[in-house]
């Protein structure tokens, strides 16, 4: 009796346990459905437009970081500059010995702008004038030339009525980064309006379809306009747009996914006149088949970090390399084919920037290298800026320095009231001021050897 008591003990504890396994394996699976529903439910073409929106808003944020805050606008400015060339070409060695020395000046609210050149041979004046605008005359002053102030010429407008509104729409780096954002967020909002389409390749990948068709075209159009009129960062911009002004082509792009790690594995784009093949190869890596205008290309991208390289190939042999990068607060562009073209912009602090440009020629062995570095700061700038052109045989060097102060009250603006009208002038006078002009050049000998290179 006792061994059938712990027997019906022993069978109801075992059932007990066995209800509560079913019990805890149905709350999972319960759990796992619901899971997995709301995963899936996540990954539609929708969502994954949002995806694209984050990503691309964050590469913008970081590039604009690499780029030092603007000068200030809205007030008067007078910069400085001084323009020297060097040689080692034996017929333009006689440039090394001159210099040009430059003064622009320019107030909007006095409607005043002047240039003032003065052309210096071993830091000796040779030549100096002014031309200046005030509200539509162009007049020059030189002592060098004639006396009195002349009046060249009178626009039909008033250029600076035209500066005046530019200067209101001028926006700041922040409202340019802004524009930039709000711009893509908008476009691929309105994109939600295009056909979209959900399909489960495998376990492990999802593809979505985005369909443009002659019946959604114009609802996207629309959207964007809508988005764009209604968008405090870019109201204005569009505020006189029309969805006809907007030009969509008709077609499709198919995207596959995977579910898990949201790399994209394969994109095909297929318009009238564009169409795009990229296949997954390993993490990072895709081949790249393209079609332009029936010009088929096939070629390598690989994105790594903040770097993207694609390579072009033909026949086996990369005939194009085309690299991006924003990494340490630099973008650093470069492209090679017959010719190289190297780009970089470096934020060396919040109001430094430093510039760097370099092309070669590989056929006729000629380069071209400009250096620049700008110094920002609340009411100045200064810019240096080197250019070098070199073959095997001999190069040139071009530099400028400027500096720029801004402020509200700098220009001075010039008494017109004697200026002599040039058209005005005799004959006599007129032949004078242009001996005038000669006599200083040939005091220089620089018009001499200009005549004689010419010769050659």
């Amino acid at each position: 009796m006792e061994e059938e008591n712990l027997d019906f003990v022993d069978k109801k504890s075992k059932g007990k346990i066995v209800a509560i396994i079913i019990f805890i394996i149905g709350l999972i699976s319960i759990l796992g459905g619901v899971g997995y529903y709301l995963f899936e439910a996540s990954l539609t073409p929708e969502n994954y437009l949002k995806t694209v929106t984050r990503t691309l808003n964050s590469y913008v944020e970081d590039t604009f970081a690499s780029i030092p805050k603007t000068i200030p606008h809205g007030k008067e400015s007078i910069q400085t500059g001084n323009i020297t060339l060097k040689t080692d070409n034996k017929d333009l060695t006689y440039l090394n010995d001159f210099a040009l020395n430059y003064t622009l000046g320019l107030s909007n609210q006095k409607e005043e702008m002047s240039l003032n050149l003065k052309l210096l041979q071993k830091e000796n004046s040779l030549l100096d004038g002014t031309l200046s605008i005030n509200k539509n005359n162009l007049y020059l002053k030189s002592d060098d030339i004639y006396a009195n102030i002349l009046k060249l010429s009178t626009f039909n407008e008033n250029i600076f009525e035209v500066l005046q509104e530019l200067e209101k729409e001028k926006y700041s780096l922040e409202d340019y980064r802004d524009i930039t954002k709000s711009y893509i967020t908008n476009i691929l909002e309105a994109l939600k309006e295009a056909d979209l389409k959900k399909e489960n390749v495998s376990l492990g990948e999802v593809k979505y379809i985005y369909k443009l068709t002659d019946e959604n075209i114009l609802k996207i159009q629309n959207k964007f306009l809508d988005l764009c009129k209604n968008d405090a960062k870019l109201k204005d911009l569009f505020q006189d747009s029309k969805s006809e002004d907007l030009i969509l082509p008709k077609g499709q792009i198919e995207l596959v996914i995977n579910r898990f790690q949201k790399e994209i594995m394969s994109l095909k784009a297929d318009f009238s006149s564009l169409k795009v093949e990229i296949t997954r190869v390993s993490k990072g890596e895709y081949d790249v088949n393209s079609t332009i205008l029936d010009t088929n290309t096939k070629g390598k991208l690989k994105i790594k970090d903040k770097k993207i390289t694609y390579k072009e190939y033909n026949n086996e042999q990369v005939v194009r390399t085309f690299t991006l990068e924003n990494k340490d607060k630099t973008i650093t562009f470069n492209l090679v084919s017959d010719n190289e073209i190297n780009i970089s912009i470096k934020n060396i602090s919040e109001n430094d920037l430093r510039i760097s440009l370099n092309v070669k020629d590989k056929k006729e062995n000629i380069s071209f290298d400009l250096d620049g570095d700008i110094k920002n700061t609340d009411n100045q700038q200064e810019i240096k800026f080197l250019a070098n052109i070199k073959n095997k045989e001999e190069q040139l060097d071009l530099t400028l320095e400027a500096k720029t102060n801004y402020g509200d009250d700098l220009i001075k603006v010039e008494d017109y009231s004697t200026a002599v009208e040039y058209e005005t002038l005799s004959g006599e006078e007129k032949n004078s001021i242009t001996e005038n002009i000669l006599l200083k050049l040939l005091e220089s000998s620089l018009l001499n050897n200009l005549e004689d290179n010419a010769n050659l």
